[in-house]
């Protein structure tokens, strides 16, 4: 877990940089085939923010899990990916239920390793997010959310 803005710095000077150098308003602005998608506004919303969020959380937990290499060549070689991941939901579910919000960043390849050995994580291990944990500010803007269509996207007995 990182709490002092020392060690969040020193641990996502990458993922600064990377924020510094996006540029929503021409990621926006791209020339598409089709209408810039709700998940397109969000990243454009979220990616110039993903430092910050990190950044000013109060604490930021780093959780690992035990494989060199993500193998997916046969189901059961992804258990410790899953596992992790129900884990990340848990303490997402676990800040929810005290009242803090959460923030997340998947680290990028070169970014996974940049931080992996900068927090000295032993070589076994894998990092596959950064969720940084406080109170949410009441003034951030609620972004558009996709609404869910359930008889489109639940399958009863057998694919339809």
């Amino acid at each position: 877990m990182l709490r002092t803005d020392e060690e969040k710095e020193y641990a996502f000077e990458y993922a600064k940089k990377i924020a510094d150098r996006f540029d929503a308003e021409k990621y926006l602005n791209a020339p598409r085939p089709y209408p810039t998608t709700l998940a397109q506004k969000m990243y454009g919303y979220a990616m110039p923010r993903q430092y910050t969020m990190l950044k000013n959380a109060p604490y930021v937990v780093i959780p690992v899990f035990k494989c060199k290499e993500l193998n997916g060549e046969y189901v059961s070689k992804l258990n410790p990916f899953s596992t992790i991941w129900c884990v990340i939901e848990n303490i997402f579910l676990a800040a929810t239920a005290e009242g803090l919000g959460c923030s997340m960043r998947i680290p990028l390849n070169e970014e996974h390793d940049i931080v992996k050995a900068k927090l000295k994580v032993p070589p076994t291990y894998m990092i596959p997010v950064f969720i940084g944990i406080g109170y949410a500010d009441p003034h951030e803007a609620v972004l558009e959310q996709n609404a869910a269509d359930l008889d489109k996207q639940l399958h009863y007995g057998r694919w339809k």
